[in-house]
């Protein structure tokens, strides 16, 4: 399963070549879902049964110096304060790819112990800040890896 985890994070999705929205540092084109602002994020909610899917967009802050050390901090603070039903028990995989205008995007993802749930996260680096993007999808399997590509694509358009 942690195969088909990593090959949904990492297969690109066609991107738009006009992001349809911005947030912070970040331009994107948005995924279906119920959007909910607050002056630190913006959050996309889809839910169906007992599976929902969460992805947010948060608001640049100052860079620690690197791209793997944006993203230690964002794993930190962004996946690994979530409660613990659904936060991941292992390390990320991860993947650092070069954006071309100076950014840096290190993407990762994990499951949870009970593996109901998985969670993704982006952080872009350049120009002395870091953005991030998070999903948080749980319930069945079908529905998170569907959730899984819709964050891919969004990650893919910025």
């Amino acid at each position: 399963m942690n195969r088909l985890l990593v090959a949904a994070l990492f297969v690109g999705a066609v991107a738009s070549l006009n992001a349809a929205d911005t947030f912070g540092a970040l331009s994107y084109e948005p995924p279906k879902g119920e959007a909910r602002l607050s002056p630190h994020f913006l959050q996309y909610v889809e839910t169906s049964g007992s599976s929902a899917r969460l992805i947010t967009v948060f608001r640049h802050l100052p860079s620690v110096g690197s791209a793997s050390g944006d993203f230690q901090e964002e794993w930190k603070s962004r996946v690994k304060s979530m409660p613990a039903e659904i936060a991941p028990t292992g390390d990320p995989k991860t993947e650092t790819t070069v954006l071309p205008g100076g950014w840096t995007r290190v993407q990762g993802g994990a499951e949870n112990e009970a593996g109901n749930s998985t969670m993704a996260l982006a952080v872009f680096s350049g120009h002395g800040v870091r953005a991030s993007v998070r999903l948080a999808a749980y319930g069945d399997f079908g529905y998170r890896y569907q959730a899984l590509e819709a964050f891919t694509a969004l990650v893919d358009s910025i």
